[in-house]
């Protein structure tokens, strides 16, 4: 993805790397592996100067309704975003210190969801215009509508940067590599991302859904 960005964005890549937000996500299980994972992926540079993403990452529980992250782990991912930061403003990183504050976050607390995947799905770029806060009021909701749609989803969100305005997206596994540019340029739909609206998200244009999932 870092070198196919590379090339979609030729001379603006560094600019864009440098200056993209940082994006906090969850990966459902089987897209990186069998397990499920939260964390927070910002833009880093080695003490050579190569280019390569920061991440912190965590296990969740296999049942964990990702759609109710964004507000249930808010506490979790300002953690791990403060350790990033910190480690990036740092002239030499204390890499035992730095793991041992890794150690210490541990994961995002535990929640259980309900229902089962069955249909593969897209790629969703969701602006946002409000909190994330009221996606999690409705935990099996919430599971039931994002499974509807993916088989095994990955939700990526981010206050923004200058580029690219506060935004949820929701794929199918990984973000596809010709589309991860966007996350550094914010062109999401000329890198392929389909606009959604958080509300068809959620439900609330869909009552009967919210019926069915209540039931």
């Amino acid at each position: 993805a870092m070198a196919y960005s590379r090339n979609q964005l030729a001379e603006t890549w560094l600019d864009c790397y440098c200056t993209s937000p940082i994006w906090r996500f969850a990966l459902s299980g089987g897209v990186c592996g069998p397990g499920s994972y939260a964390g927070v992926l910002m833009p880093s540079v080695d003490r050579v100067n190569r280019h390569y993403p920061l991440t912190i990452a965590a296990p969740l529980t296999p049942d964990w309704p990702l759609l109710t992250l964004p507000s249930a782990g808010t506490a979790w991912f300002q953690g791990a975003e403060r350790i990033a930061l910190d480690g990036l403003e740092q002239d030499t990183l204390d890499l035992e210190d730095f793991s041992r504050r890794v150690a210490e976050l541990g994961g995002p607390p535990v929640m259980t969801r309900t229902g089962d995947a069955t249909v593969t799905g897209k790629v969703w770029h969701c602006p946002l215009t409000e909190s994330l806060h009221w996606l999690g009021a409705t935990p099996a909701l919430a599971s039931h509508l994002l499974q509807r749609a993916f088989a095994r989803p990955s939700l990526w969100w981010t206050e923004g940067s200058d580029r690219i305005a506060r935004c949820l997206l929701i794929c199918e596994g990984l973000p596809p590599i010709e589309g991860f540019a966007a996350l550094l340029a914010g062109d999401w739909r000329q890198r392929g991302w389909n606009e959604k609206p958080l509300a068809d998200v959620a439900g609330l244009n869909e009552p009967s859904v919210a019926e069915e999932a209540s039931s």
